[in-house]
């Protein structure tokens, strides 16, 4: 790292919102030269002496900059720079003019004025009481964002931290960090417990102090939702606490907990079970799963509609259609039609979207205004397609209002309906579920839809599952496997792995016919060989010969005896292969991993390369070490209630402003493309390749999944059923047959530990 000192010149660029920078600095120790700084801050003046901790970098279009980790503001280093500073806009009311006469009437004394007594400026000519006063309040404001970004630094603050610190925190952020260093983990998307943790120990918290294991104990009980649960046991805390602290406070945390129960932050349940004890909660998901529990049980009651009038609609409406709905869809239809909360489940292939259908209609006929929504855009898309009227996504129905910090339709401005209908329903979690009964008005009837096979939920809680294993809630299962559907390879094939059956699949390296017969699920046999095991083997040999010595041995009809890795084959499938025999279709790769030689990362650069090149004098955004070019698909990490876009959403690059750091997405369920400024950047990756756990609530063309031993830790048979059950035309496994059958035989059987199911029992 090094560091410059100097004056900035003039500000090229500034963003209010992200505090990003781009400066014209003139070096003290080279004052004719003229160097571009790049950083982040939370106010910049023309005029001011700053010190610059950082980088040299290359640009492509700007070329070279230094790039500030950090940067100090010093005293004004010559009178020049002083008079420049502050008629820089630094101060309301203080221009060119007015800064010049300060400066010639205190001369070097000039800062200690401002510092010391500012009421000596009346002494300038041309500075009234009221002027006085109004530069007085702009001084102060600067110099609380001076001393409060000084003091971040001295702790190792990065300025970007700083930055989000102080537009969150304002003059109070020194106040907030002395207090509790550790709010940043709670408070600031993308702080985790280690960063705050790290400036805790910078301002000398000691190590075991309260306070410090107070926070871990939060963070712990705030983080089990990462892995699905809503609450923790005592032992699973002071084990937890224990591994993130890296020392045994199993004599404190008891004590703690009692403390931090007594204050609120979090909640505690007693169960009936000698096995669990007392369950502890942060109170989010606490709340959450209490009202959901309390709100179904109010939804849980008849509806009052004349038997015989709705099977004389459903004879006519059968009547109208190419194909009757078979004898257990027209049940499910005449008995969810008069419950107030329902489900309705089945596999992929059994009609639960014509059912669905059936029963919109129904209500239709009734002259009852209809509500569908989703998790995802795209399951919403087809959602409103199939059925036949618009659908939206849960976050675009729910309306988040800013101002309020969360949704706008709630208890105290419900829904508008008489009957909501939610698809895609494995993928809702406990505080998303909350927020969605919040909004439902007691006269309202609410089917959930779903696949209980599928994966669960990303956030807490399990909620499809409990609220079918309750047993109190009417839930309606479609088992028949539909003739048109059981000629699909892809549904049949679905239902063997759901079975626990290892499914017959075709390689058509072996049968190349079945291109030309266009069979809808292929097995490609294929393998990326590590670079250490062909180091060992020698090079004179053919390519084949090498991976067969580096391997041992190869499947007869494996594509490396025709010199392509598995990297070769998935490329080959998305730029040629497919295109050959299927025409033009969405190919989408779902990875069991992030991470490994076949995981979304690898994979992504990939075929970014293979798909959408760099060309000559094409403009392509550099930022955290990934590439961005016109023409990328690209998906949403996080739900953006600024820019409406929601965690999973899947869009493609229309254009970029290098200048600006500008992306434009355009998304399929939005008519316009959408800005992503600096700050939001991190919230986009390339989607050549996702995780089969981003895959959820969408459906692609074909679907190509990458299934080697490497992905072991996420082998598992609901994940390989989500990834197939993906596809609407064809699905390509590249891999090996091993895993497939390791994946097939081994169910996930992690708990969630959630408590619904007891609650509405209760």
């Amino acid at each position: 790292m090094e560091k410059i000192e100097g004056i900035i010149e003039r500000i090229t660029f500034y963003s209010e919102e992200s505090g990003w920078c781009v400066f014209k600095v003139s070096p003290l120790k080279s004052p004719n030269q003229i160097v571009t700084v790049t950083t982040f801050q939370s106010r910049v003046y023309a005029g001011a002496t700053m010190e610059f901790t950082g980088e040299w970098t290359a640009h492509q279009k700007f070329g070279r900059q230094f790039k500030a980790s950090n940067c100090i503001e010093k005293q004004p280093a010559t009178s020049a720079a002083l008079e420049k500073y502050l008629g820089s806009g630094l101060i309301k009311g203080v221009g060119p003019k007015t800064a010049k006469k300060i400066v010639d009437t205190f001369k070097e004394d000039t800062l200690n004025v401002f510092e010391q007594n500012i009421n000596r400026l009346i002494e300038v000519s041309g500075i009234s009481r009221s002027k006085l006063k109004s530069i007085e309040k702009a001084w102060t404001e600067h110099k609380d964002i001076r001393d409060v970004m000084i003091f971040l630094q001295k702790y190792g603050v990065s300025t970007l931290l700083a930055v989000k610190i102080y537009k969150l925190y304002k003059e109070n952020s020194i106040k907030f960090l002395t207090d509790d260093p550790y709010c940043l983990s709670r408070d600031i998307w993308g702080v985790g417990f280690a960063t705050a943790d790290q400036i805790a120990q910078n301002m000398g918290i000691p190590f075991d102090s309260e306070k410090r294991i107070k926070a871990a104990i939060i963070h712990i009980l705030e983080f089990s939702k990462d892995s699905g649960h809503c609450y923790l046991t005592l032992e699973q805390i002071i084990n937890n606490v224990t591994n993130l602290l890296k020392d045994d406070f199993s004599n404190e945390i008891p004590k703690l907990l009692k403390i931090l129960l007594e204050k609120e932050f979090l909640k505690s349940r007693l169960t009936n079970s000698l096995d669990d004890g007392e369950l502890f909660y942060s109170k989010k998901l606490y709340e959450s799963e209490d009202y959901v529990a309390l709100k179904i049980k109010m939804l849980n009651h008849n509806f009052d509609y004349e038997v015989y009038k709705a099977t004389k609609w459903l004879e006519q409406y059968n009547s109208n259609q190419s194909f009757n709905l078979s004898d257990e869809q027209s049940e499910c239809v005449l008995n969810i039609v008069k419950n107030g909360f329902s489900v309705l489940t089945g596999g992929p292939g059994c009609g639960k979207t014509t059912t669905t259908k059936a029963i919109v209609d129904f209500f239709s006929f009734l002259n009852k205004k209809v509500l569908l929504a989703a998790p995802t855009g795209r399951a919403a898309q087809r959602m409103g397609e199939v059925i036949g009227i618009p659908a939206k996504t849960i976050h675009r129905l729910l309306v988040y209002n800013p101002s309020k910090g969360g949704f706008q339709k709630s208890q105290d401005e419900p829904l508008e309906g008489d009957v909501l209908i939610i698809d895609e329903c494995s993928m809702l979690d406990i505080n998303l579920a909350s927020s969605l009964l919040k909004a439902v008005n007691n006269s309202m009837q609410v089917i959930f839809i779903g696949d209980v096979d599928q994966l669960p939920a990303v956030g807490a809680g399990n909620v499809l599952n409990d609220i079918i294993s309750s047993k109190i809630i009417p839930v309606y299962t479609l088992n028949k496997v539909f003739r048109q559907a059981s000629e699909s390879l892809i549904i049949n094939t679905a239902h063997s792995i759901n079975n626990g059956e290892l499914p017959l699949i075709q390689n058509p390296f072996q049968f190349p016919e079945i291109w030309k017969n266009k069979v809808d699920v292929l097995f490609i046999n294929s393998e990326v060989p590590r670079e250490d095991d062909l180091n060992k083997v020698n090079h004179d040999l053919s390519k084949a010969d090498r991976y067969k010595l580096a391997l041992d041995k190869i499947h007869p009809f494996s594509s490396l005896k025709y010199n392509l890795t598995a990297h070769d084959v998935i490329s080959k499938l998305s730029k040629e292969w497919i295109t050959k025999y299927w025409g033009k279709q969405e190919v989408q790769v779902l990875s069991p991993m992030t991470r490994g030689s076949l995981g979304t990362i690898y994979i992504n650069s990939l075929l970014q390369n293979s798909l959408n090149p760099k060309k000559t004098n094409s403009l392509q955004l550099e930022f955290m070490s990934k590439v961005f070019r016109v023409g990328d698909r690209v998906i949403q990490k996080k739900n953006n209630y600024d820019l409406e876009v929601f965690n999973g959403d899947i869009g493609y690059i229309t254009d970029l402003n290098l200048s600006d750091n500008q992306i434009f997405v355009k998304f399929e369920h939005i008519g316009h493309p959408v800005k992503y400024e600096k700050q939001f950047l991190n919230e986009l990756d390339l989607a050549y390749a996702i995780t089969i756990h981003k895959s959820q609530g969408s459906e692609f063309d074909v679907v190509i999944i990458p299934i080697v031993n490497q992905h072991f830790k996420m082998l598992y048979r609901n994940l390989i059923y989500t990834g197939l059950t993906r596809a609407k035309k064809l699905v390509v496994f590249v891999g090996l047959e091993s895993a497939l059958n390791r994946s097939i035989n081994n169910i996930d059987n992690k708990v969630r530990q959630s408590h619904l199911s007891e609650l509405l029992n209760s």
